[in-house]
């Protein structure tokens, strides 16, 4: 098997799990527009500002986040497919434990059990060790270790979240406004209901569009972020990971 066979192999992996980003991101789009909310707004009696919450916050259903888990375990087995393709390459037998070794810190990576990454050439394992996989390191592959850890236990659960996009369209004279520190645009949290989440000078409140989104609830680590674009984003991070890996599947 030449090394390009091996890596297409370990892409089968993620090819499946840009499949379920697909499916997630139009899951997420229906709901959405089911309009699962309502917006309020009432004038504040001290600034004479308005002030928008949002009301009636439906929960996503569970295939959302069932969907999730299947992209992020799709991932997390790509990266343990490479760790075994790196073994056979070597010569030698996968164990029941290899895999790729990805940990909370420096310290337990460096102390990890050997047989994760034995019958592997040095040359493989001093390449795992330059790609950091841990807290501090490569964030992100952490982040997916951690995020198929939570969705062994438990299925993840999705809450609709933030503004995603705001735009106001007024003229001159009534572009004065402010938001406050934890709302629009920036509003990263995920929203219960009677949350305010934009703060407008009268006038303007008829020439403001928002758009929300759908996070994770949980780990508290991925709280908050929208989440097809991050899932997007570890596809792209594992593939790399994966494909730097090339020249040693020969």
């Amino acid at each position: 098997m030449t090394n390009d066979e091996r890596l297409t192999l370990i892409q089968k992996k993620i090819e499946r799990a840009i499949k379920h980003v697909d499916e997630l991101a139009i899951a997420c789009k229906r709901f959405i527009e089911t309009d699962p909310y309502t917006i309020g707004r009432e004038i504040d009696p001290q600034t004479g500002y308005y002030r928008f919450n949002v009301n009636d916050l439906s929960i996503p259903p569970a295939e959302i986040g069932l969907i999730a888990g299947d992209v992020i375990h799709n991932l997390r087995s790509a990266l343990d497919h490479l760790a075994y393709q790196l073994v056979l390459v070597n010569g030698q037998v996968p164990l029941r434990q290899t895999c790729f070794p990805i940990f909370d810190d420096p310290a337990k990576y460096k102390t990890m059990d050997p047989r994760k990454v034995r019958g592997m050439s040095q040359f493989a394992i001093n390449a795992i060790e330059a790609a950091k996989p841990y807290q501090g390191g490569d964030n992100a592959l952490w982040v997916l270790h951690e995020l198929d850890i939570a969705d062994k236990h438990h299925a993840l659960l999705a809450t609709l979240v933030s503004v995603t996009q705001g735009t106001i369209e007024v003229p001159t004279s009534l572009r004065d406004f402010k938001a406050p520190p934890f709302a629009f645009p920036n509003f990263q949290v995920p929203l219960k209901n009677g949350d305010v989440f934009f703060i407008c000078k009268p006038g303007v409140e008829d020439y403001t569009k928002v758009a929300f989104d759908l996070a994770l609830c949980e780990p508290e680590i991925i709280k908050g972020k929208p989440i097809v674009p991050m899932l997007g984003q570890l596809v792209q991070r594992v593939n790399g990971t994966i494909t730097s890996f090339l020249p040693l599947l020969q």
